[in-house]
């Protein structure tokens, strides 16, 4: 299920360009997205549940969460510092992606490099850059494994903001199992 601002509860409709509608996911989906990663027990899952928690409880573009490095995490202040060229800014974490962040950097470790990374299939963390289409195949896996539609990485920060329009409020929890 996914709600599209444009035509309510209809996710089938296509825009002009003949592309998807950006799709905005139910609290019922990210509720499942989150409880998928959590009943696993994988350095992947870890990987998987940091990367929801950066895009949609730290509303954080797709590029951004790429582009991250471990130097980028201020552990004491809980920030993220996202050094872009244009306009740097600073992420402050709520309680639930920081604790989030500690489970997936206890697999990965703090050692300098991207903050994700690619796990192999041997549950063994590659300390290298993850790609956008990394990321996409990651969101597709996530949407079959939770049984929801198929979404798109920048969907989760965009149903963020419209979660935070809807109940005009300034935080949003993470789901937990």
């Amino acid at each position: 299920e996914y709600y599209d601002v444009r035509q309510g509860l209809d996710n089938t409709l296509k825009s002009k360009s003949g592309q998807r509608p950006n799709n905005i996911l139910t609290n019922r989906n990210i509720h499942k997205l989150f409880n998928c990663c959590a009943t696993l027990h994988t350095r992947s899952a870890r990987r998987n549940e940091a990367m929801l928690a950066m895009l949609y409880g730290a509303n954080m573009a797709p590029t951004e969460v790429l582009s991250l490095h471990i130097e980028d995490y201020d552990f004491q202040n809980s920030r993220i510092n996202i050094p872009d060229s244009h306009t740097p800014r600073t992420i402050y974490l709520n309680a639930d992606v920081q604790e989030i962040l500690k489970s997936w950097l206890l697999h990965r470790g703090t050692g300098a490099g991207p903050l994700l990374c690619p796990v192999l299939k041997n549950d063994t963390v590659q300390i290298r850059l993850l790609s956008y289409q990394s990321l996409t195949n990651i969101c597709t896996r996530l949407s079959k494994a939770a049984k929801i539609p198929a979404f798109k990485p920048r969907d989760l920060n965009k149903t963020h903001r419209q979660h935070l329009q809807d109940r005009q409020n300034s935080t949003l929890e993470i789901p937990r199992p």
